[in-house]
Parts: structure tokens; sequence; C-alpha cells
């Protein structure tokens, strides 16, 4: 069974305590690039029963849009820590898969996305490969 919109917020509020933030953006907004990893553990380490020990380790190019925004020369492809729960990938840690502060999976031109929760089809078709790590 997915996540309810409860234990959402429940995530996301613990998360906005460990960043010291009175919103969910500026929570998103305070993450370092790269964070992925360690916010995933967090979380599976204060909610495991809502998370198993895994996470997936996603292989993915830039969304077009993001390579519009960026107009950057540089590899357009990366990798991203998520949590998966009954099929949904969750990603607590938006902030940290952030260059120049534009989510590097965005699907629209004012990256607004970035500080929704559940990754959409459109942005799972960006993944090459996924990997299951145990943190």
């Amino acid at each position: 069974m997915s996540l309810s919109n409860k234990q959402i917020e429940k995530v996301k509020k613990y998360l906005m305590s460990y960043y010291k933030t009175n919103t969910w953006e500026e929570c998103i907004d305070k993450q370092k690039y790269g964070d992925c990893k360690k916010i995933c553990k967090l979380i599976i380490n204060e909610f495991p029963k809502m998370f198993n020990k895994y996470a997936l380790d996603i292989y993915f190019d830039f969304s077009e849009c993001a390579q519009n925004l960026l107009s950057d020369d540089d590899a357009m492809c990366g990798n991203h820590y998520v949590l998966v729960k009954d099929g949904i990938y969750y990603d607590f840690a938006r902030g940290a898969n952030c260059i120049k502060n534009i989510y590097v999976m965005t699907q629209n031109n004012k990256n607004s996305d970035k500080y929704d929760i559940i990754l959409t089809d459109k942005e799972k078709e960006l993944i090459n490969i996924i990997v299951k790590r145990e943190l």
C-alpha cells in the first residue's frame, strides 16, 4: 500500500525539523547537491515501518526542459537516490538533485515541480538504470 498523505506529511515535517526550516520549499532549497543518499538513509532510519532498508539508486538523463534551463555543455545525466513503496517512487531529496537551483528532472519551465514528492511517469521515463541499494 502506498503512503498516505498523513505519512508523507510526517516525513516532510521530520526533514523540515532536521533542516530547521518552516516550509517544505525552504527545506528542499536548503538541501545540498549530492546529499540524496544521506537524506534517504535519514528517512529509512526514522521511519523503518514506512520504508524498508533499501533505496533505489537511479541513473537518468536530464529532462529536455532542465537542459534548456541550464544551457550548460556539461554531461546531462546523473544518478539520484529515491525511496520506493509499492511501485511508487518517493523523492524527498529533490533539492539534492538540483543544479543552479533547477531540478534536473523538471518537467516544466517554471521549475516549480522540484517541490513535489512523487516521481511522475514522465520523470520515470528519464531513468536508464535502477539499482536497489541497502542503506
